[in-house]
């Protein structure tokens, strides 16, 4: 009877061990995909779900653009169709808003404030009304962002308003505070107007 010489292998033929080795490489390996998607047009979140899909890693590049252009892919690169670079990345330029600066309205009217954020390209605004000893009643205290911020035109700002400043001792309790206990010449308690 014959004996195979290799215990191990016994008398079926086998693969050769580097094949084996290079499909399990293989199989736990994305692989990148033979041509980029058409993503223009597309929010840059659609278009960072369709890339992430197909294993394509996403570079967002920013460009000022019109209001309807706000927010999407204006181009790409590679182009759609093409094979993706070794890295397996695409390069998308998305369009957002012009960048302004938050004027300074400390200390203006309400209504002046208003007009200067206006006119800045402030469309939203949220006020807040709060007490204020160092800044006259009606005017402004702060803004958030705050002056200087460099933020997108048409961001929401929201400021503060000052109000009365609140009534310290006397003018809290009027006269009242003003009264106090006395003793009299026959050891009682009376009261005296200050």
């Amino acid at each position: 009877m014959w004996r195979s010489p290799d215990p191990v292998l016994g008398s079926q033929p086998s693969e050769p061990a580097e094949a084996s080795t290079d499909e399990g490489r293989l199989a736990g390996t994305k692989m990148a995909p033979a041509a980029t998607p058409d993503l223009v047009g597309l929010s840059l979140m659609e278009a960072r779900r369709q890339a992430r899909l197909i294993g394509l890693h996403v570079e967002a590049l920013e460009r000022i653009s019109g209001e309807d252009e706000w927010g999407r892919v204006l181009e790409q690169e590679p182009a759609a169709g093409s094979a993706p670079g070794r890295d397996a990345s695409v390069s998308l330029t998305v369009g957002v808003r012009p960048h302004v600066r938050v004027p300074d309205v400390r200390g203006r009217s309400e209504d002046d404030a208003l007009a200067v954020l206006r006119a800045a390209g402030f469309v939203s605004t949220r006020r807040v009304v709060r007490k204020s000893d160092k800044v006259p009643e009606g005017h402004i205290v702060r803004t958030r962002p705050r002056a200087g911020s460099r933020v997108s035109a048409g961001s929401r700002i929201s400021y503060v308003l000052a109000d009365a400043p609140r009534p310290t001792g006397r003018e809290r309790h009027g006269e009242k505070h003003r009264v106090r206990a006395v003793r009299m010449p026959d050891g009682s308690f009376g009261r005296r107007g200050g």
